[in-house]
Formats: structure tokens, sequence, C-alpha cells
């Protein structure tokens, strides 16, 4: 029963479809946004692809969402976490219903949440914009310099957009890290992903 709806589901144009997973799993409309209308996130899949294999060990996304970046993401291991418990429900179900293989999700509430481990890449995109900038380079500083391996990146978007709470500035996110920032592409709303590595 749940294939045969699956398979009638998944026909559906990606905005229909993400609006009828909304009506199942009750999360906020923000996530309906299909992929395929986000150039900067199939940029942030194919970036984070490219990465030579022996530097794809783990990937955590922080504010994943319905998980489109992280489940198209090709690493050992996988992290997706987000705020709201039942955009992960959602997100879980549509990777398993895609055979995109094993992904861990969990609740994380940044700023409070610890991030434990270390990883290859940590993302953190399309949210940050609600974040103070004193508070943002913190949490940046500290995951660059506590959980970020050797050759790890950290890829992070900035948008400049009075609709936004706060529009950071890679430099000074950055001023006081030993790091090198590349520029991975510009997007609608002045929008900028960058990748800052380690020095």
């Amino acid at each position: 029963m749940i294939v045969k709806v699956w398979r009638r589901v998944r026909k559906l144009p990606s905005h229909l479809f993400r609006r009828c997973l909304r009506r199942a799993f009750h999360f906020d409309r923000w996530h309906i946004t299909a992929l395929s209308e986000r150039k900067y996130a199939r940029d942030i899949i194919a970036h984070v692809n490219a990465r030579p294999a022996e530097r794809r060990g783990a990937l955590v996304e922080i504010g994943c969402g319905l998980g489109d970046i992280i489940s198209n993401a090709r690493y050992a291991r996988r992290l997706g976490l987000d705020r709201e418990p039942n955009v992960l429900r959602a997100a879980a179900f549509l990777a398993r219903a895609k055979c995109k293989g094993r992904i861990e999700w969990g609740v994380f509430e940044f700023p409070r949440a610890e991030l434990e481990g270390r990883y290859d890449v940590i993302v953190l995109v399309n949210w940050i914009h609600h974040v103070r900038p004193d508070v943002l380079k913190a949490w940046v500083a500290d995951y660059m310099n506590g959980h970020l391996a050797d050759g790890g990146e950290i890829i992070l978007d900035t948008v400049r957009d009075a609709d936004y709470e706060y529009n950071h500035s890679i430099e000074h996110l950055t001023d006081a890290l030993a790091c090198r920032v590349e520029r991975l592409g510009q997007y609608e709303r002045q929008r900028e992903v960058f990748a800052i590595g380690k020095a």
C-alpha cells in the first residue's frame, strides 16, 4: 500500500509533492522549495562531492531541512541536524524512499547544542541570517578549530538583503582565523556561498 502511494505521489511536480509532504509531516512551509529551484544548493553538492575520496569521510549539515544537500553528498558518514523534529522525520522518510543510503538525523538547536565529532565538511547554509554576527563568528571559529578535520571545509552563505535579519560579511566572520576562503558562487538575493578551509 505505502509503495503504491509513494509511486503516485513522487510523480507529482516538486512543489506539489513537497506540499503533500508538508501536510503529512507538519513542518514549516519554508522547507517546500525544491532542490531544482536552488542553484546554490546544487553547487554545494557538486563542490563537496568533487573533494578527493580520502577527504570525504564525514559531513554534517546543521540546518539540513529536508536533507537535499546531505542526501546527495557522497560521504562515508552523513549527519543531518535541524531544530525541527517534524522536518527531520520528513527528511528521513525522503532519504529512505529515494534509497539515499544511511544518514544519521538529530535535533540540534544552534547555538545551544554542542557539536560532537570531527568532520571533513560542515555545512551551515540558508539559516545563519537569523544569528547575530558575533555569535556566528564565535561558532565558526569553534567549528573550525575543534570539529574540522585536517583539509576540511566549512560551507556557509552570506546574503545582502534587507528582508533578512542579519547580513553577514565573510571578512568579519573569518578575519581572526588562519584560513583560506573560496567563493563558490553568487546567487539571487545577493547570496554568496563560501568554502572556508584551514590554511
